[in-house]
């Protein structure tokens, strides 16, 4: 049986339920929109219903360790491939054996959801440091294109520091935006093709930027192929200042 379902958190804990009472073993985990023609197995669509959903975390959380609950939520988040069915057989082995299906570290499912966390850990902790918000009429605006879903996360950041001004974090990639106003937010549909345009007064704090950026930085010590191993150039397009472009040098147009 391959069963569908739409990559949510409350997605997830319908579908540990759902499998649990039917009694099968998933043939494949698929995310809505990624249905293959000509499955070879039944399939099955799995879905929400926050009243299942919450029964069956609060079960879960009972018997999953606090890291490994976070790990999970992580894993979820990035993507991966496999790392859905990874995700499925931890907490359905902890659903039945409690903790201490945890301490099997030869199990390969195991493995695979630390390492799916450990993509979006490092990830979010790349974008709390390049994102980049512009004043565009009253309201700040940053525009991401993260490779995993850290949407959630750095809104729930951002929503701690930046409590003074309304703001808008949009993920490009996903067509999606996590608006805010004081301390509460929300993730609501965006097309990028909504993106506001910046002002005057904005681009003049831009440019005084970049003329800080290249005041500042030592030409003789610059080493890009460092700087690319710390921050590849993916991270780089939303950035006011880009790096090695401000001081007109090829070598910064390289690699990846």
């Amino acid at each position: 049986m391959i069963y569908i379902y739409d990559g949510t958190w409350d997605g997830l804990m319908c579908l540990i339920y759902r499998t649990a009472e039917d009694g099968v073993v998933p043939e494949a985990i698929l995310r809505n929109g990624a249905e293959k023609q000509g499955l070879l197995f039944e399939s099955a669509r799995v879905e929400n219903n926050s009243n299942i959903a919450e029964a069956t975390a609060s079960l879960l959380r009972k018997r999953v360790s606090g890291p490994t609950w976070g790990d999970a939520w992580f894993a979820l988040l990035s993507g991966d491939d496999g790392a859905d069915m990874a995700l499925w057989h931890l907490l359905e082995r902890v659903w039945r054996r409690g903790r201490r299906a945890e301490l099997d570290l030869a199990d390969p499912c195991i493995d695979a959801v630390r390492r799916a966390a450990r993509h979006t850990g490092g990830e979010y902790e790349k974008y709390l440091g390049v994102t980049r918000f512009k004043d565009v009429g009253g309201i700040l605006y940053a525009q991401i294109e993260p490779g995993c879903d850290v949407l959630p996360l750095l809104a729930g950041h951002f929503s701690r520091r930046l409590t003074d001004r309304g703001w808008v974090l949009h993920d490009l990639r996903r067509a999606r935006a996590a608006v805010c106003r004081g301390a509460d937010w929300y993730v609501t549909d965006m097309d990028p093709s909504q993106a506001p345009r910046i002002g005057s007064g904005e681009q003049r704090y831009q440019d005084l930027w970049r003329e800080f950026y290249r005041a500042t930085t030592t030409r003789e010590r610059l080493n890009y192929k460092v700087q690319r191993t710390h921050m590849p150039r993916k991270y780089w397009k939303h950035l006011v200042e880009t790096p090695g472009e401000l001081h007109g040098d090829s070598l910064a147009s390289g690699g990846a």
